[in-house]
């Protein structure tokens, strides 16, 4: 995959890390007090070193914050595949975000940036949907006032969005993904779900609409990295817009109990 430039789908990633927790020659830098080895996601975090792969390190341009780059490796990242490399958005197309959070207004700030005509962002926090705004949405539609597909539909003028993301991960945000879309539009589901989560989907409306559905998993390093660290240098993406919270170390445990309570708006980032 990395010699097709497909580094997003690394085989030795998915055996190493994600199912051993180590790196890719199969040993984890980490050890507890005693000497024991303590099994990692990636490179680990909360850390003040990391040992990575040598193609996962890229240079920070003058001109950018050192903290704030950090939404740079995922956020940002994984909206960029999402957009560009799955989506293929083109300027002029309407575009709708299901889930307003750290990825999802992601999303809408690329969106806007890459030309989208109209981006509407779906959710059920207004916190999180004033967020979208400021990012570039030009529509937001809580989800809990009422039929959030009718509503994106009618702002694009009965016809739905030539492109409905999905980064959330549930089945319903799921179906309605496929419910917003246009006529021949791309369904494109960013959300990961729980393993063996399953999502029902309308066989005759997928068929008869040319809908296509996409799964997005991350960007790839190597060039994107680079586009989207000169889009912030030229004033394209904001990373302080898309940051909600701060917060020092020694509140991490809490960082990380709200955003599991999902009450976050953007990205989290905390401050060494």
């Amino acid at each position: 995959m990395c010699r097709a430039g497909r580094e997003e789908l690394c085989e030795p990633f998915f055996v190493h890390n994600r199912l051993n927790g180590t790196l890719y020659d199969g040993r984890t830098r980490l050890f507890d007090t005693a000497g024991a080895p303590v099994w990692m996601y990636s490179m680990g975090g909360l850390g003040e070193l990391a040992v990575m792969p040598e193609r996962a390190v890229v240079a920070i341009p003058d001109g950018l914050e050192t903290t704030d780059s950090a939404i740079f490796g995922c956020a940002l990242m994984t909206a960029y595949g999402a957009v560009v490399h799955v989506a293929r958005l083109a300027p002029g197309e309407d575009v709708a975000v299901l889930g307003a959070g750290g990825v999802g207004g992601s999303i809408v700030q690329l969106a806007r940036a890459l030309g989208a005509e109209r981006v509407i962002a779906v959710d059920l926090d207004d916190e999180k949907l004033a967020l979208a705004r400021h990012l570039g949405a030009t529509d937001v539609v809580n989800a809990a006032s009422g039929d959030a597909v009718s509503t994106v539909r009618e702002l694009t003028g009965g016809r739905g969005a030539d492109v409905a993301f999905e980064a959330i991960g549930r089945p319903e945000t799921f179906r309605q993904a496929t419910e917003v879309a246009a006529d021949g539009g791309r369904c494109v589901i960013v959300g990961i779900a729980p393993a063996g989560m399953t999502a029902e989907l309308e066989i005759t409306r997928l068929v008869r609409r040319k809908l296509q559905v996409l799964g997005s998993f991350g960007g790839r390093p190597r060039t994107d990295l680079a586009v989207l660290m000169q889009m912030a240098l030229d004033g394209r993406l904001r990373l302080d817009g898309a940051i909600g919270h701060r917060f020092p170390l020694a509140r991490a445990d809490e960082a990380y109990r709200l955003l599991a309570a999902g009450r976050l708006s953007g990205r989290a980032i905390i401050e060494m």
